[in-house]
C-alpha cells in the first residue's frame, strides 16, 4: 500500500481495532479521537505529493468540522451516562442533521444483494406449513412482541432492528456459534421500486486508501476534487465510525457501555427520512470471524404492519426455504477420518520407541494429532459450553500441524546427524514415509476455518412475506 503522503500513512495506522482497558468509553474515545485529529492536522500540514496543493486543501478546511466531531462523540455519550438520555438523544438528532453530509454510503448492495440470517432452534418448513409464517420466524422480532427484544450494538430494548450479514459463516460467528440453528437468505429486490440506503461503516484503510490514491495518481483533473471530497469524508466519518465500532469489553453484563453510542446513532437514522441502516464489519474480539470477508447490516424499522413487521423492509426483501443445521452431526462426517488418524497414533508410537534420533519430533506430531481428535470429538459429542474457544482450538491445530510437517526435512537432517553422532542407526526414508502418512491423514481433517465446513444449502423458494 501507497503511504508516501504523511495523510495517508497517518489515516492507514486508524483500523478501527477498538478495545479499551479499565478507562470508561467516553474518556477513551477523547483520547483516541484527541489523537486522530492532531495526527490528521500535522499530516495535512506535512509532505503530501500525492494529494498536492488541492486536495490538502480540502482537507484543511474540513479540519473544524472534524474537531466538532470529535469533541461531541466522548460529550454524548457522557450525557448518556450521567442521566440525560433525552438530552443525549435530542443533541445526536440535531448534530448528525447538520453533518450529515460526512457519510459514504455502500452503492454496491442494490438489487440482487444477497444476505443471510441465523436463529437458534428447527424452523425448518414442513409438509402442510404455512411457508410465510415460518419465514416470518427469522425475520425480526415483531413489535407486538417488543418484551422479547434485548439491547444490541444498533438497536434498543424494545424497538426491533433487523441483523443481517452478507455470509452465513458470519451470521453463525454473531450469534455465538450455535449448536443447532435455522438459517435463510435474503434477497433485496427493486420489485417494489424501494431504495434501501446504507451507511458504510464496512470500509478498511487498507483496501479504501489503496483504492482511492491508484485512483488519484490516474485521474483525469476533473475527477480529483471528488476523490479528495470522498477522502475528506472518511476522515471526517472515522471518528463516527469507529464509535459505533468497539470491541465489547465485557459482555455478561446487564449494560454494555460500547454499545452507547451506536444506539444513539441509529435512533437518528430511524429519524431519518432517507437513511435505513449501516453496513458494517464485525466487531467480535474474534479471529475466526474477523478472516472472514464479510459485512454486517443493521436494517432500523420505521413503519409496522398490522403484525408487527416493517412494511418497509417486508415489501424489500424476498425470502428463501429455511435450511436446518445440526453442528454435531456435520463433523461426524469425519469419524472415519479420526478414527484412522488414533489408529495411526500407535503406529507412530511404536515407530518412535524403535527410533531414539527422531522420537522428539514424532512425539509433537502424535500431541498434535492426539490434539485435533479431542477438539474434533468435543463437537460431535456436542461436550463443550464455550463454542468460540473449541473452534479456535481446530484453528490452532491446523495452524500448528502446519507449521510442524513444515519443519520435515529439518528435523530428519537433524536426526540423522544426532544418529551418525551416537552411532545408531536411522532411516531417513522410512522416517519420511511414516511422518508423510500423518500429514495426509491430518490434512484430510485439519482447515484453517471450520465455519466453511459447515456446509451452507443452496436456498431457493423465495417470496414476499
Amino acid at each position: 500500500m501507497y503511504t508516501g503522503d504523511d495523510v495517508i500513512r497517518v489515516l492507514s495506522k486508524y483500523n478501527y481495532d477498538l478495545k479499551r482497558d479499565d478507562t470508561d468509553v467516553p474518556n477513551f474515545l477523547k483520547k483516541h479521537l484527541e489523537s486522530f485529529f492532531e495526527d490528521v492536522q500535522k499530516a495535512v500540514e506535512g509532505n503530501n505529493p500525492i494529494l498536492g496543493d488541492e486536495g490538502k486543501t480540502v482537507i484543511f478546511e474540513k479540519l473544524n468540522e472534524l474537531k466538532q466531531i470529535c469533541d461531541f462523540i466522548p460529550f454524548v455519550i457522557n450525557e448518556y451516562r450521567n442521566g440525560h438520555i433525552l438530552n443525549s438523544y435530542i443533541n445526536c438528532v440535531y448534530f448528525f442533521n447538520l453533518h450529515k453530509d460526512i457519510f459514504l454510503f455502500d452503492h454496491s448492495r442494490g438489487p440482487g444483494a444477497q444476505y443471510y440470517r441465523i436463529r437458534k432452534g428447527d424452523y425448518r418448513i414442513n409438509q402442510g406449513d404455512d411457508s410465510k409464517e415460518k419465514k416470518k420466524q427469522l425475520f425480526h422480532i415483531p413489535y407486538n412482541k417488543c418484551s422479547n427484544i434485548g439491547a444490541y450494538r444498533y438497536s434498543i430494548p424494545g424497538y426491533p432492528c433487523l441483523y443481517l450479514s452478507t455470509q452465513p459463516e458470519l451470521a453463525w460467528f454473531e450469534c455465538g456459534m450455535p449448536k443447532e440453528f435455522s438459517y435463510c437468505r435474503m434477497d433485496y429486490s427493486s420489485d417494489n421500486n424501494i431504495s434501501l440506503e446504507l451507511i458504510d461503516f464496512a470500509e478498511r484503510p487498507l483496501v479504501f486508501l489503496d483504492d482511492l490514491i491508484t485512483k488519484i495518481r490516474y485521474s483525469t483533473n476533473d475527477k480529483l476534487h471528488e476523490y479528495y471530497e470522498k477522502l475528506s469524508c472518511y476522515i471526517l466519518s472515522y471518528p463516527v465510525s469507529a464509535a459505533c465500532s468497539m470491541q465489547v469489553r465485557n459482555r455478561d453484563t446487564s449494560f454494555v457501555e460500547e454499545y452507547i453510542f451506536p444506539q444513539l446513532f441509529m435512533n437518528w437514522i430511524r429519524e431519518s427520512d432517507d437513511i435505513d441502516g449501516v453496513i458494517y464489519k464485525s466487531s467480535l474480539d474474534n479471529r475466526l470471524a474477523n478472516d472472514l470477508n464479510a459485512k454486517n447490516v443493521a436494517l432500523v424499522v420505521k413503519g409496522f404492519r398490522n403484525d408487527g413487521l416493517s412494511q418497509k423492509l417486508t415489501d424489500s426483501l424476498m425470502i428463501s426455504d429455511i435450511g436446518f443445521i445440526r453442528v454435531s452431526e456435520v463433523f461426524k462426517q469425519y469419524e472415519t477420518k479420526l478414527s484412522k488418524i488414533k489408529e495411526y497414533e500407535k503406529i507412530l508410537y511404536d515407530y518412535m520407541i524403535e527410533n531414539q534420533a527422531i522420537a522428539s519430533y514424532i512425539y509433537e506430531i502424535i500431541d498434535a494429532m492426539e490434539f485435533v481428535i479431542t477438539s474434533y470429538w468435543a463437537v460431535v459429542s456436542k461436550e463443550y459450553t464455550n463454542p468460540k474457544l473449541v473452534f479456535m482450538h481446530l484453528t490452532q491445530g491446523c495452524r500448528y500441524s502446519t507449521l510442524l510437517f513444515e519443519k520435515m526435512e529439518e528435523r530428519i537432517k537433524s536426526a540423522n546427524e544426532e544418529a551418525i553422532e551416537l552411532h545408531m542407526s536411522f532411516d531417513a526414508d522410512l522416517a519420511r514415509e511414516k511422518i508423510e502418512e500423518a500429514r495426509k491423514l491430518m490434512s484430510s481433517v485439519v482447515t484453517e476455518n471450520h465455519a466453511f465446513l459447515l456446509g451452507f444449502d443452496r436456498l431457493d423458494k423465495f417470496e414476499y412475506i
